[in-house]
């Protein structure tokens, strides 16, 4: 008990000396004048080493209030800005906050105005408002940001700095409100393509600094003037690919691969549009001011396959083809449904590619149910005659060409579109010098001179959709 209790008076007379140490600190006191009659607050620390910054006790301060602090250097931050001071001992030490305000047009409400700046430079500090138009600086010049445009700010002699604001918005299109893209856009200063502000929805104004900006909406972009004090709305388009069976997730690509959903209205800028409904290697060129809605047509081949588990021919493909050209414009697999907008079209599958359907322009959507072609042949040798080509002739309604040398004995056979078609046979004839040439008709099949020395039997034949037609072809090897 003893202990304890020397203890006691030990602790409590220690007390009152540590208490008069504090309060013998000496202090002064800072006050910084801004023309605001509002609470504006700013930070303050006290510095206790300046290499390497070591900075302690973060104090909070208004303007126009005078703060007590202990006797020492401080460190001000304050809007973009910041200023080193020394509290003396028993001595108010001011300053003077320079006023800097931005001026938006009455007329637009709710406008977005971003504005960055750097705070202090040693430590990395920087600053990110939305919609604050005044500043009260600690310094008469600092660098701002205005939507990514710099701005550089010199007081000199004055206390008070004003800047009036232009603002610009993307309009809203009444088709806008059931597309599924994402209705905004973004701006950034012309020249400074790393610089882009937020998103913007669509509607919703900007407030900016005048001068030249490029605004970019939905995958396409243009290049504005903005004056002193302008109140602008850039006017929007839209653009709706009407097509029946297109599903929620079928796209057509447009310009840098930018995605428009079908059947549902794509809002952009008036614009020129290189539009690809499916891949192509031909894109559409679109001039876009107002809206417009273009028609899609569409076509689906459909194998004859035993199972659509099981399909062997989905692995083909078939080619689309303008009317007088050699390259198609679409190729696509087998079972694929392809979406164009383009008239005088023809269809071709891999295999017989010389072989072309016209599909007729009133046709919106079409269904080819594909038949095979196999062909079984033997082979028997002779001296003097030899097969040296076999080949498919279209000859049923709308379709035109004929293929190259006709695969035969394969197993899975050729696919083709259902219709009449011809097997020519070509044979070569090793004749004697001086020897006329003959013109051989064959049971059941007719023939025409193709030269002197070569002849042409044809076959006629039909496929039919679904079903595999096989043909039996006899062919002349040379001995």
């Amino acid at each position: 008990m003893r202990r304890y209790f020397l203890v006691l008076l030990v602790f409590s007379a220690v007390l009152p000396l540590t208490q008069a140490c504090v309060q013998a600190q000496p202090h002064g006191a800072l006050l910084i004048k801004a023309d605001t009659t509002n609470q504006v607050p700013y930070s303050i620390y006290r510095i206790a080493a300046n290499k390497p910054l070591q900075l302690l006790a973060r104090h909070q301060g208004t303007y126009n209030h005078q703060l007590s602090l202990p006797a020492s250097e401080y460190l001000v931050l304050a809007d973009c800005s910041h200023a080193k001071v020394q509290i003396k001992a028993g001595q108010l030490t001011e300053l003077h906050a320079l006023h800097l305000e931005f001026v938006p047009l009455p007329q637009v409400q709710k406008s977005y105005f971003p504005l960055q700046c750097s705070q202090f430079e040693a430590l990395d500090l920087r600053q990110s408002f939305r919609n604050k138009f005044r500043f009260w600086l600690l310094k008469p010049q600092v660098n701002l940001r205005i939507a990514a445009k710099p701005l550089a700010i010199d007081f000199k002699d004055k206390h008070y700095l004003r800047y009036d604001l232009s603002a610009l918005r993307v309009g809203a299109n009444a088709q806008a409100q059931q597309t599924r893209q994402k209705e905004d856009y973004f701006i950034y200063p012309q020249g400074n393509l790393l610089a882009v502000t937020k998103r913007q929805q669509v509607g919703q104004w900007i407030s900016l600094l005048a001068g030249e900006y490029v605004v970019e909406f939905n995958g396409t972009s243009i290049t504005v003037s903005l004056q002193a004090r302008e109140q602008l709305t850039l006017p929007t388009a839209s653009l709706v690919i009407a097509a029946n069976n297109a599903s929620v997730s079928d796209v057509a690509l447009f310009n840098t691969g930018k995605t428009i959903y079908y059947n549902q209205p794509f809002i952009t800028l008036p614009t020129t549009l290189r539009l690809s409904l499916h891949r192509t290697s031909l894109p559409l060129t679109l001039k876009l001011t107002d809206a417009m809605t273009i028609t899609a047509r569409s076509i689906v081949l459909v194998p004859p396959c035993v199972t659509e588990t099981a399909c062997q021919e989905q692995h083909l493909q078939f080619f689309l083809y303008e009317q007088g050209e050699k390259i198609p414009f679409v190729s696509a697999k087998i079972g694929e449904r392809v979406f164009f907008a383009r008239a005088n079209v023809s269809v071709a599958i891999e295999g017989t590619q010389g072989i072309t359907y016209r599909l007729p322009d009133s046709n919106r959507d079409t269904v080819f149910k594909l038949g095979k072609l196999k062909v079984n042949y033997s082979q028997h040798r002779n001296s003097k005659r030899y097969t040296d080509l076999l080949r498919l002739e279209a000859q049923g309604r709308s379709m035109t060409g004929n293929s190259m040398d006709l695969r035969f004995g394969g197993e899975h056979g050729t696919l083709l579109i259902a219709g009449r078609y011809r097997v020519a046979h070509y044979v070569s004839e090793v004749s004697e010098p001086n020897k006329a040439s003959r013109v051989t008709r064959g049971s059941g099949m007719a023939s025409e001179a193709q030269g002197n020395q070569r002849h042409r039997y044809l076959h006629p034949l039909r496929i039919i959709a679904g079903q595999t037609t096989v043909h039996r072809q006899k062919i002349i090897a040379r001995n």
